[in-house]
């Protein structure tokens, strides 16, 4: 049975409106890099000095664009619709999802990671996923490494 998957977009936002992403990851993985290294943790409390984020939990899928004070969140989630205050949704029938690697096992070439709080463990994590929604003439990649669902 193929899983049904929703899209949901948050528009542009501002950085008062960071804690909305707070509430509605509390509990999952969060990745993202910035001038202090790679942190692998929890959403951080205020809008991070990065251009990317990921957050991730079972069957949900996050990426924000952070710009300055602004910032533009998707959602990609598996199964029934989650509705997400006042974003906007649409249904995706395939999302394509392939096993990645951030870098080679043992690779010394990797000089200008430095590891953030948090995110110890990070070079040993092998388990993550890319997924790719398939739905218009656009897609953005979506990172998580928690087991897949099943439907």
């Amino acid at each position: 049975m193929t899983a049904r998957w929703t899209l949901s977009g948050s528009g542009r936002r501002d950085t008062q409106e960071w804690d909305e992403l707070r509430t509605l990851t509390d509990g999952w993985t969060v990745a993202w890099a910035d001038v202090a290294g790679f942190h692998f943790t929890r959403m951080p409390a205020g809008l991070p000095q990065t251009t990317h984020l990921w957050a991730w939990a079972p069957g949900s899928y996050l990426r924000v664009r952070v710009d300055g004070r602004h910032w533009w969140a998707a959602l990609l989630t598996e199964g029934e619709e989650q509705p997400v205050g006042e974003w906007s949704t649409e249904s995706c029938d395939t999302v394509e999802v392939v096993p990645m690697l951030h870098w080679p096992v043992g690779e010394r070439r990797v000089k200008q990671f430095r590891q953030a709080e948090g995110s110890q463990n990070v070079l040993h994590v092998h388990d993550l996923y890319q997924l790719t929604p398939m739905s218009g003439p656009a897609t953005g990649v979506f990172i998580g490494h928690e087991p897949l669902g099943t439907d």
